[in-house]
């Protein structure tokens, strides 16, 4: 089906970096049964701004792509901006799979000072999406020290379930847009630490990330010692 199938965000005229807007994102409801994968992969290189949810917008989140090189892979990076400081959170090294999947290799966590390597790369966009498709996957997990590859912090094995929702048609602050929902439940034993992480994404073709719920849940010998919340939606498109 061709990406015009599901429009872009069509601008709602409100100045998305006006001191007194709110970031809210609302469903307005489903939307017609929209695209394949395919018109989510080799993106481009793009930066689009985020801002938290029921915010003034004083807290940012940019997210840069980088152009995918010939084998389809490609640096998504994610940075922090509060006034004139700009800070790099995370880097995803993202591949373009053949069938149109988006596949996470490796992930630098410049926040907790670890890089991550997932061995075959983890899924985080399924080839195919239909509403109602179950997408599951196991794979392996290296956490290393940032910047020194030569010690392993934690290893072990990961276990992936990502199921597609509808195509439902949302308002942000950008505009007003169809997305269709991708629900991910990853959870990860490493030993004595297990991780557990829920993420809600809502992908708009042509556009890709348009807003997203984060979840992020560790225990170390059953004690929790970190449960992070976060909640994102565009308020300026990509460019």
């Amino acid at each position: 089906m061709a990406a015009a199938a599901l429009p872009a965000c069509r601008s709602s005229g409100a100045a998305a970096d006006g001191a007194a807007a709110v970031a809210r994102f609302v469903v307005l409801g489903e939307a017609p049964a929209g695209a394949e994968a395919a018109e989510f992969r080799a993106p481009g290189g793009s930066r689009a701004v985020f801002a938290p949810w029921e915010s003034d917008g004083s807290a940012r989140l940019e997210i840069e792509r980088a152009e995918p090189d010939d084998s389809g892979r490609y640096v998504q990076r994610r940075w922090a901006v509060r006034g004139a400081e700009r800070t790099l959170v995370r880097e995803q090294r993202l591949v373009s799979g053949d069938d149109g999947a988006v596949l996470l290799a490796e992930e630098i966590n410049h926040a907790e000072k670890v890089e991550v390597v997932f061995t075959p790369p983890l899924v985080v966009v399924p080839a195919l999406l239909t509403s109602g498709v179950e997408a599951r996957q196991r794979a392996r997990m290296a956490v290393y020290p940032l910047g020194d590859r030569a010690r392993t912090r934690a290893r072990g094995t990961v276990e992936q379930t990502i199921v597609v929702g509808q195509t439902v048609r949302v308002r942000t602050p950008a505009g007003e847009c169809d997305a269709r929902t991708l629900v991910s439940e990853f959870r990860a034993d490493l030993g004595a630490s297990k991780v557990q992480n829920r993420t809600e994404t809502w992908l708009a073709p042509g556009i890709g990330i348009i807003a997203e719920q984060r979840q992020e849940r560790t225990t170390a010998l059953g004690v929790p010692i970190r449960n992070n919340r976060e909640s994102w939606v565009v308020i300026e498109l990509p460019r």
